[in-house]
């Protein structure tokens, strides 16, 4: 996916917060989970005007 670095770093970023969560709830003995659901794209206005910018850059490429 290009131009989706922010995307795959605030990705990353939450996916480590919720392991850190996990090990100390775990090291305190705690009874509460901790859960993520990281869905990948998604069509959207966003994602669609990214595309036609992709594209509009990339017309000019051999």
């Amino acid at each position: 996916m290009l131009f989706s670095t922010d995307f795959c770093a605030s990705k990353t970023a939450l996916l480590s917060l919720a392991k850190a969560l996990l090990h100390e709830g775990r090291a305190v003995k705690s009874e509460i989970g901790v859960s993520m659901a990281t869905p990948s794209s998604a069509q959207s206005k966003l994602t669609n005007a990214l595309e036609v910018e992709l594209a509009e850059r990339s017309s000019g490429f051999v």
